[in-house]
């Protein structure tokens, strides 16, 4: 677990790169920030997931997920209507994690984990892509799919630092030593952080 570590800014920085590099439905939505997951969606996971998938498809980009979403009844079958043939088409989910239900087997999970298998898995050129906290999500995900697909699944770390002396270029810091780098982990997100903390009491 690595709270505060960069999963956010990585996942925003991938779909970044897809929008601009490729012929493609990218579609970024987030269980975290201005959407974070409320408690009474819970029992409820595919519900959620549809009302931000709206909110991504959403044609006026002024429109404010709190107060013309957060409440919204969105169905799977509009979202399924409103994929039609976008394809390819790549799904990214920030902080998976947090839907609750996936800590165990359930129907609200087993409808959720469907869903995606549906529509973003079980045909070429479909994609998920998601950020967790906990590594096991992936194996819970992939278990409650009931699949025999021999589609691989790729979990990449976030990168970390391998070079004080760079680092120290990097962030500005001179100050910055071995110690200090392995007291935040090594992760560049943590001490870009602090050095503004940093600056800040300066």
């Amino acid at each position: 677990r690595c709270s505060r570590g960069g999963k956010t800014r990585a996942l925003k920085e991938i779909a970044n790169r897809l929008k601009s590099s490729v012929q493609a439905s990218v579609i970024f939505v987030s269980f975290n920030e201005s959407s974070d997951i409320s408690s009474w969606e819970q029992v409820d996971p595919l519900g959620a997931l549809c009302r931000r998938i709206a909110f991504a498809a959403r044609r006026n980009r002024k429109a404010n997920y709190d107060s013309d979403f957060a409440n919204a009844d969105v169905k799977p079958e509009q979202i399924v209507e409103w994929l039609g043939r976008r394809d390819p088409r790549i799904l990214l989910v920030d902080e998976m994690n947090n839907c609750n239900s996936l800590l165990e087997k359930s129907i609200p999970s087993i409808d959720l984990a469907e869903f995606l298998k549906d529509n973003f898995l079980s045909k070429e050129d479909q994609y998920l892509v998601f950020s967790s906290h906990i590594v096991s999500t992936v194996g819970q995900l992939s278990s409650y799919m009931d699949s025999g697909s021999s589609r691989p699944i790729a979990i990449h770390e976030l990168p970390l630092i391998r070079n004080v002396t760079n680092a120290i270029k990097i962030f500005r810091w001179p100050e910055l030593n071995a110690g200090k780098a392995l007291f935040y982990g090594l992760v560049p997100a943590l001490i870009h952080i602090a050095r503004l903390e940093e600056l800040r009491k300066r």
